[in-house]
């Protein structure tokens, strides 16, 4: 079994070497559209997601679906918060790390309304175990909330075995293609 880090960067490797990457895109979407149109109470309160970085499926195009949107705000020191989005091209700031997040005025959503979260990875297990990108960011947040979490991947970030420790969440559903 990979270490994680060597894990991560088998993962990268692979993702940059995907020719296909903008069909692989819409195929996941629809895949998305079609596992949340059975489970409409998952929008009921606020849709967790975030901003792909160049190296992750680009599922900006589902942002648009949800009436209540939250993305991830880096605040401090291993601190992340959910911030309401109302407009994509308004509330957002380039933030932590190069990526786009909302900016410090926007309103703070509290984990108890959230109803789904869409959760980064570098890789997953069918099952559900996530290996994220090191920091826990994600898995520190997640402990706080009850909402159903989704991941959505490229099959090369699927792998049987990932060695997870106590402090890591697993995902409740992963979809992939």
């Amino acid at each position: 079994m990979l270490s994680k880090s060597e894990l991560r960067k088998e993962v990268a490797r692979k993702i940059n070497e995907i020719e296909d990457r903008p069909e692989r895109n819409k195929l996941l979407l629809e895949k998305f559209k079609n596992y949340i149109s059975t489970r409409n109470e998952l929008l009921n309160g606020y849709v967790l997601s975030y901003m792909p970085l160049p190296d992750e499926p680009d599922i900006s195009g589902l942002h648009g679906l949800f009436n209540r949107l939250a993305l991830p705000l880096i605040v401090g020191d291993g601190v992340m918060q959910a911030r309401a989005v109302r407009d994509l091209s308004g509330d957002l700031v380039e933030g932590s790390y190069g990526i786009l997040e909302p900016g410090r005025d926007t309103g703070v959503v509290e984990p108890s309304e959230i109803s789904l979260i869409i959760v980064p990875g570098r890789a997953f297990t069918e099952e559900g175990a996530r290996l994220g990108r090191g920091k826990g960011f994600y898995d520190r947040y997640l402990k706080r909330t009850s909402a159903i979490k989704i991941a959505l991947a490229y099959r090369e970030q699927i792998y049987p075995g990932i060695i997870t420790e106590d402090n890591d969440v697993a995902m409740d559903i992963v979809l992939y293609v």
